[in-house]
């Protein structure tokens, strides 16, 4: 993984919840995090509005219900600056319907205010950052270097076909996006 600074933003109206997640982005080891706070919506929204954050943790409950930190959710992360960055919810209102409609609109987990919560969402946060960096590294490897060599080869082989790619090999393909996606594990 590369190693700059990843920006978060901590979405939170309660200081002592903040800070034991700004000390635990701080204390990881697996990447250098820049962490900053918004206690309610309207500091997140300009927040959101002038600064891209790598990872942003949200709490449903921000003073005014439940329905604050959803309805910002949905308002500034599908739209927002930051529609790439990892969402987690942080929240003392859990529940399946909080987190059904949390990940509908954008959020990447989702984690009670218990235990030790804190290392659990930065342990998701590295995660996913990592499997987006993978991810990034695979798709840029492919486009600029292998189909360049290679396409020649497959309009041949697979004309007017989709086909799935990992580690150089074609693994499926089919005459549309379905077929392709039957045809993976």
């Amino acid at each position: 993984m590369n190693d700059d600074i990843k920006n978060v933003l901590i979405i939170e109206d309660k200081t002592s919840i903040s800070e034991v997640l700004k000390a635990v982005f701080k204390q990881c080891k697996a990447l250098n995090f820049n962490v900053q706070t918004a206690t309610n919506p309207t500091e997140a929204d300009e927040m959101l509005r002038v600064q891209k954050y790598d990872v942003v943790t949200i709490d449903l409950n921000l003073g005014g219900g439940v329905r604050e930190g959803l309805d910002l959710l949905q308002r500034q992360m599908l739209f927002g600056s930051c529609p790439d960055a990892v969402k987690i919810v942080v929240t003392g209102y859990g529940g399946v319907p909080n987190c059904v409609q949390a990940m509908r609109w954008g959020a990447w987990d989702f984690f009670d205010k218990e235990g030790s919560f804190a290392s659990k969402v930065v342990d998701s946060a590295v995660r996913r950052l990592k499997e987006l960096d993978d991810a990034t590294r695979e798709e840029r490897h492919i486009f600029e270097e292998w189909l360049p060599i290679n396409e020649q080869m497959l309009l041949e082989q697979f004309p007017g076909e989709y086909v799935a790619i990992k580690d150089d090999k074609v693994i499926a393909h089919g005459g549309s996006m379905i077929a392709l996606g039957a045809d993976l594990s």
